[in-house]
């Protein structure tokens, strides 16, 4: 399998057909509150106790949609070779990169939306998503791709 794209990786050169990824303009509350606040609730028992009740049945290379501030990193396990974090939010992305210490697997963060998935099917034989395709202004989108690839393998 080819690598993936690193987080050094310019989002436009990561963009499908070429095609570059502009952030609107954010308001003060989208880049300065929201942030603390999802880093905030995402720190609470019950998610933490899910995350070490489903992370460990990822393995090999996992695509995450949705990293946010990377609560989920810590509880990746050893039969997971590299973790892509993928977040649109770089405020949020920054704080995951704070958290890059408490992971045990490689870990590559790339600030990117969940509608146009900067790498192709067969890629990844993970995808996890936990609490943020609400927050995906298209997530037939997002999953599409995916969930046909990963019918594809299935049948085959």
């Amino acid at each position: 399998r080819p690598p993936p794209r690193p987080s050094s990786t310019p989002i436009a050169a990561a963009a499908p057909s070429g095609a570059s990824v502009e952030r609107p303009f954010m308001s003060f509350y989208a880049r300065r509150v929201l942030p603390w606040g999802i880093d905030f609730a995402m720190k609470n028992r019950e998610a933490t106790a899910r995350r070490a009740r489903l992370l460990p049945a990822a393995h090999g290379r996992v695509l995450e949609i949705g990293v946010g501030s990377g609560h989920n990193l810590a509880h990746y396990p050893a039969a997971v070779d590299r973790v892509i974090g993928l977040d649109p939010s770089p405020e949020l992305l920054a704080k995951a990169r704070r958290r890059l210490d408490t992971a045990t697997v490689p870990v590559d963060l790339v600030e990117h939306p969940a509608e146009a998935i900067p790498f192709d099917d067969g890629d990844f034989d993970t995808v996890v998503s936990t609490w943020t395709l609400c927050s995906i202004p298209d997530v037939a989108a997002a999953l599409a791709r995916f969930m046909a690839g990963q019918a594809a393998r299935t049948n085959t």
